[in-house]
């Protein structure tokens, strides 16, 4: 009975874990979207600003993809952020029920 239940306990803990981790990813691609969206719109408005000043416009390699690589730190930080925490919590859990169910009687 001890591995039956061990055994559907590590399943559990498995599809809790893919589970953040799809969360974790899908957080990642929406806001690191959203934020190359919103670069991209600000990078646009800069250079037609330049330009209607009659200044030199700037490249994107110089522009924009600093800008890029910024929103990707960012994003990263916030799935890393909410991976941990599902690690953790997914973690305690499992130990906390474990332990729980060995003071059971039988």
């Amino acid at each position: 009975m001890s591995s039956v239940s061990s055994t559907a306990r590590r399943s559990k803990v498995r599809w809790a874990l893919g589970l953040w981790l799809a969360l974790a990813a899908i957080v990642f691609m929406v806001r690191f979207d959203w934020q190359t969206r919103e670069a991209a719109h600000q990078f646009a408005a800069e250079q037609l600003a330049r330009h209607e000043r009659g200044l030199a416009t700037t490249t994107i390699n110089d522009g924009f993809r600093p800008r890029v690589r910024a929103e990707a730190r960012r994003a990263a930080l916030w799935s890393g952020l909410i991976l941990v925490t599902g690690v953790t919590g997914t973690a305690w859990a499992s130990r906390s029920q474990a332990a729980s169910s060995r003071k059971a009687p039988v």
